[in-house]
């Protein structure tokens, strides 16, 4: 396994620092658009709290801003929360950061009403499985709370061309063509049926798009 925090080190060093960090079309669509098909009552206010998982380059946090969110990101290294902070400064957004994984997420029982993981949710650690984020997304999640996620369909991603199978929908990357995550573990998924079996026991209402 790989360390995967030093390439994404680098890579969000180099992000902290461009004014074009914009959330992805996605994100917007899902917390602002109105779809026949997406089963999403928004009831937050000013004291909803929303975990950004993976936060990345900080590009959500302008729009959860404007939503009126209070805003609490995690990610896999110092570094990476020491660029958030940056990132958070020039926005003009408080949020609270820590160090942490889909498995361990260092915050309370029961204390988000929103989690968004974009890009984030199916990478699965060594000694990890993607069974244990679910119960660790059910621990510190409120009740009614809204899970937010993208999820790799396995014909349609790049990354998961010539990856070694391992088990339990899990993927060993080998050819990725940015570089960051050969040889990490990818949770990927077949088809929607596969991902409403997989997530039925933790979540209610749930909605896929593509």
């Amino acid at each position: 396994m790989i360390d995967i925090s030093k390439t994404y080190n680098k890579r969000f060093k180099e992000r902290s620092l461009s004014p074009h960090n914009y959330p992805g079309e996605w994100v917007i669509r899902t917390l602002l658009g109105k779809y026949p098909d997406l089963n999403f009552q928004r009831k937050f206010d000013n004291s909803s709290k929303v975990l950004d998982l993976g936060f990345g380059d900080g590009r959500n946090w302008l729009l959860l801003k404007n939503m009126g969110l209070n805003i609490y990101g995690v990610d896999i290294s110092q570094e990476i929360i020491e660029y958030g902070y940056l990132q958070a400064t020039k926005l003009g957004a408080n949020v609270n950061l820590k160090i942490g994984h889909n498995s361990n997420v260092p915050f309370p029982d029961d204390y988000f009403d929103l989690v968004l993981a974009s890009n984030s949710f199916y990478y699965v650690d060594q000694n990890q499985t993607f069974e244990g984020h679910l119960k660790e997304l059910k621990r510190y999640s409120r009740k009614g709370a809204t899970f937010v996620a993208s999820l790799p369909e396995i014909k349609r991603n790049f990354l998961f061309k010539n990856a070694d199978y391992l088990e339990n929908g899990l993927y060993r990357i080998t050819n990725d063509i940015h570089n960051l995550r050969n040889g990490y573990t990818l949770r990927g998924f077949k088809s929607k049926s596969e991902i409403i079996d997989v997530f039925k026991n933790t979540l209610e209402n749930i909605s896929i798009g593509y």
